[in-house]
């Protein structure tokens, strides 16, 4: 594999020029001259690992720890999110998707009248969020989840998003961001990825019911069906952009169309 090195940034790739990992600090990883690194000995992250609630991953399950989820992109999301970056600096190797499916939920506002752009939620409620702003489906390739996220939970705290957002079932978790929806880009990250991370979110769903976890027996943790995302849709301000695994983007009517809601976080 190549290593790139640029001041204090130090990006891996393979053969065909996919990123392996990024290190940014100098703390992370020191280069000598001349010097050969094994990077198969190196822990690196992969899409379809179990990531838990200590900020640590494997690729098997480690059942003497509690899962927090499923990675499902490998990368730094910051270089998206400037929101993400202000507040979680160190979120800079991946995403992951965790295992509770909220089904059937209605829109992610209960006032879809306030769901525009930002301007529109400063001017109703005298609020500023400085350096933040909702991205629109012309804007949709950037991973902005976190971003759309907070500004959701500032001008409408009681959003069924938010709310599941917090749910007390997602743990805290070490050395990652808190919760947040995802956006367009976010989803398209986990179908593109949908088999590995699937496999894992299975295997895991069938030892907690070889476990005789009672709470989780008539759910499924598999990412199918239709998603809300966090992404405006530009057919209005009581639309929002959906996501449906296997097929694409959509829309949906936020007082109205009911879809299932699935947290992310970045670490």
């Amino acid at each position: 594999p190549a290593v790139k090195m640029s001041g204090l940034k130090v990006t891996f790739k393979d053969a065909a020029g996919n990123v392996l990992h990024t290190f940014k600090k100098a703390s992370e990883f020191t280069a000598q001259p001349n010097n050969i690194y094994n990077l198969g000995s190196m822990n690196w992250p992969n899409v379809g690992d179990y990531f838990y609630t200590d900020g640590t991953y494997s690729t098997e399950l480690n059942t003497s720890k509690t899962v927090a989820g499923v990675i499902f992109w490998v990368g730094d999301p910051t270089e998206d999110d400037s929101t993400l970056k202000r507040d979680y600096p160190n979120c800079t190797h991946g995403l992951v998707v965790g295992f509770h499916n909220y089904s059937n939920f209605a829109g992610t506002l209960s006032n879809a009248n306030f769901w525009g752009t930002p301007e529109g939620y400063m001017s109703t409620y005298g609020i500023t969020y400085s350096g933040t702003s909702v991205t629109k489906l012309d804007a949709a390739k950037i991973k902005t989840g976190y971003n759309n996220t907070e500004v959701l939970r500032l001008f409408q705290s009681d959003a069924n998003a938010i709310k599941v957002c917090d749910d007390e079932k997602h743990p805290r978790v070490q050395n990652a961001s808190k919760w947040y929806m995802p956006s367009i880009a976010e989803f398209e990250e986990m179908d593109a990825n949908i088999v590995a991370v699937n496999n894992s979110l299975t295997a895991y769903y069938n030892y907690c019911l070889s476990s005789n976890y009672s709470e989780y027996n008539s759910k499924e943790f598999r990412l199918k069906g239709t998603c809300w995302t966090v992404s405006e849709e530009d057919n209005g301000p009581k639309y929002a952009a959906t996501y449906t695994i296997g097929e694409g983007v959509g829309e949906g009517k936020k007082d109205w169309n009911r879809n299932n809601l699935r947290p992310i976080f970045a670490f």
